[in-house]
């Protein structure tokens, strides 16, 4: 594509299309897909066509975040903390509406103070923090998903849902 412009560096052209309109795209790619996966895959190619786009998907990319609790949790929530909290990534963190957890077990520790302070009635989004303190049971396997979980608790998060593969839903 030629730029419209009398420079020639293809960078030094501009987005001809208004923010607007790149959010309407967007939008569109992330609700015209049934699979979780084709819509990833489909905002992460579009994050990386301009800056508008690259800001635009990241919106829906990190908005509805579902972290399945395996013997990988931890080192994934640690790489996911990392980013979510480094310098250049300010905005991912109120971008964050939804966490859906969903453990492979419920025997581990963590689950299970969850689902106590859930029974107590305690289990809401603003006592999260309180539930989480990596003091108490909480082994060295889990201590970066304990770490995310509590800067999540801090966000304005809409939903927190603890899901089992088996169909049922505690939210």
């Amino acid at each position: 594509m030629k730029c419209l412009t009398s420079e020639s560096n293809s960078s030094a052209c501009p987005l001809i299309l208004p923010q607007e309109i790149v959010d309407l795209i967007i939008d569109a790619v992330a609700y015209s897909f049934f699979l979780d996966e084709d819509i990833t895959r489909a905002l992460l190619l579009c994050s990386l066509v301009r800056k508008p786009f690259h800001h635009a998907a990241r919106r829906h990319l990190f908005s509805n975040i579902r972290f399945v609790m395996d013997d990988y949790a931890n080192e994934r929530a640690t790489n996911l903390r990392r980013v979510l909290t480094h310098k250049s990534n300010e905005d991912l963190l109120l971008r964050v509406r939804s966490v859906a957890l969903v453990p492979e077990r419920y025997d581990g520790p963590l689950n299970q103070r969850i689902l106590r302070s859930r029974k107590e009635g305690q289990g809401g989004l603003s006592n999260l923090h309180k539930t989480l303190d990596p003091t108490a049971e909480t082994s060295s396997e889990e201590r970066g998903l304990v770490e995310l979980l509590r800067i999540l608790s801090n966000t304005k998060l809409e939903n927190l849902s603890i899901c089992y593969h088996q169909g049922g839903l505690i939210a």
